[in-house]
């Protein structure tokens, strides 16, 4: 009558346990601060959007969960975003004229960084605030 052979389980030192450890959380932390930057962006251009008095439909996030987070940041429970309108405020436009380009600005840039499952859409305004003038006088 023969035995099974006894299942042997993998051996690995204590170190290498750390090491798997402290990698894992290290990609974890760059995931959890990537989410964060996402929603810093979003906080960041809704307050824009209520400073501009923009309808409450665009600029923003349309298909949110559409598509799938970039990256594993669906395990983390981040939705996708489909389309994203990007609200982009300048002070000037004489100094652009027609030429502007708005896909290089820093702030379509940065979405285009955050958000790379999304179609960027630019949302622009351009402002004519001045600083108030000081009496020399």
């Amino acid at each position: 009558m023969t035995t099974a052979p006894k299942r042997r389980w993998p051996r690995f030192s204590l170190r290498t346990l750390f090491v798997a450890v402290t990698v894992l959380a290290c990609w974890m932390a760059y995931e959890v601060n990537w989410i964060r930057q996402r929603h810093d962006f979003l906080d960041e251009q809704e307050r824009l959007s209520r400073m501009h008095e923009w309808p409450a439909t665009v600029p923003g996030p349309i298909g949110l969960g559409a598509v799938r987070a970039p990256g594993l940041l669906w395990l983390f429970g981040e939705p996708g975003i489909g389309a994203y309108y990007v609200l982009i405020t300048v002070n000037q436009l004489d100094e652009f004229g027609d030429q502007f380009d708005w896909e290089s600005h820093q702030t379509m840039r940065k979405a285009m960084l955050l958000f790379p499952e999304a179609h960027c859409l630019p949302w622009r305004t351009v402002t004519t605030h001045y600083p108030p003038a000081t009496d020399s006088s």
